[in-house]
């Protein structure tokens, strides 16, 4: 009986301390409680209870470099990026203006391109840039007429001044556009295949015809592929044909527009 008491006492102390951790239960049920009544948070848990969620991490986009850590670099990995307050209850960031996404790691376009652009970071638009914030910083791509850091101008269509019109200097003569396009063999003496010809209107949208054959492409036909670009974005147009022809290697077409 005297054994029986003192097994039920030990039970009793040991229940005591553990329950001596933390939180409503032990380490909130998001930890394991052990020596000197310490929490162990698991993985995206934190505090001294393990109640607070922790918050994605990205890397910072403005931080004080840490000496003390060999070869640590700067723009280290921080909480929201240190861009945003952590809500430990969600786990989410709550990014300050002019920033969004996980973690608060990418800078919001302007104004959300206004309606009229899609939101491209850095990386997308130069892949020669490969500074930290390349996959960080976005900026606008507006769509076709429309220009402006947040895609919020129109384009206007642009043209020369009738007044302008002179026919005695040739340097400010008035014109029509005349492009030249010329088509080479690779050695064989012999074009063969198909090309595609690519035509951006003054809106800056860029249009291209059904793929045409080399081997018999005329004058005609080649207008007529331009002509037949829907919308109707070359209002007007002639081409001419030159060369010795596929056959022997070299084919010239101009295009007046």
């Amino acid at each position: 009986m005297k054994f029986f008491i003192l097994a039920v006492a030990a039970a009793a102390v040991l229940q005591t301390a553990r329950a001596l951790c933390p939180g409503e239960i032990a380490c909130s049920g998001h930890g394991d409680c052990g020596a000197w009544d310490k929490c162990t948070c698991y993985r995206n848990w934190q505090g001294v209870d393990c109640s607070e969620r922790t918050c994605p991490y990205d890397v910072a986009w403005a931080d004080i470099k840490d000496t003390t850590v060999t070869l640590r670099e700067e723009h280290f990995y921080a909480e929201c990026s240190n861009k945003g307050i952590c809500n430990r209850q969600e786990g989410v960031c709550e990014c300050f203006e002019g920033y969004e996404g996980k973690g608060c790691a990418r800078m919001s376009c302007p104004e959300g391109c206004s309606g009229h652009g899609k939101c491209r970071i850095m990386s997308e638009m130069n892949s020669g840039y490969t500074g930290w914030d390349a996959g960080k910083i976005q900026v606008c791509e507006c769509d076709p007429g429309y220009s402006g850091v947040a895609c919020e101008k129109r384009f206007c269509k642009m043209g020369d001044d009738p007044i302008t019109l002179q026919t005695v200097d040739t340097l400010n003569y008035q014109v029509d556009e005349v492009q030249t396009i010329a088509i080479t063999d690779n050695g064989a003496n012999q074009i063969s295949g198909q090309f595609i010809l690519k035509y951006k209107d003054w809106r800056g949208e860029t249009w291209q015809t059904h793929p045409i054959n080399i081997a018999t492409a005329t004058a005609i036909s080649v207008e007529e592929a331009l002509e037949a670009i829907p919308n109707n974005p070359i209002p007007s147009i002639t081409v001419a044909k030159s060369g010795a022809g596929a056959a022997s290697g070299a084919v010239t077409f101009t295009v007046t527009f």
